[in-house]
């Protein structure tokens, strides 16, 4: 959820996605709010980086989800950063 404040009213967004079933998440929160940070520094507005940085992440759990978690090491997997100019095949 996202909650703003512009022109002296709250605003908030709530954003639902579905599920992606993997284990290859090692990594999503530092991935969206890198995202986030990228956009604001383009500059886009809060909720346009917010939205980007979301679809971003998604995209990069996807392009992972057809690979074992542990490809690299023990645990959950890494996503796949570069999915749009590296697509893996499957």
């Amino acid at each position: 959820m996202l909650v703003e404040k512009r022109d002296g009213k709250i605003y908030t967004t709530l954003f639902e996605h579905s599920k992606i079933a993997t284990h290859n998440t090692h990594g999503t929160g530092c991935t969206l709010s890198s995202a986030i940070a990228c956009g604001l520094a383009q500059p886009l507005s809060l909720l346009q980086a917010v939205e980007n940085a979301i679809d971003y992440t998604q995209g990069a759990i996807s392009a992972a989800q057809h690979y074992p978690a542990n490809i690299l090491g023990h645990g959950h997997g890494p996503l796949w950063h570069a999915y749009r100019q590296f697509p893996l095949s499957q």
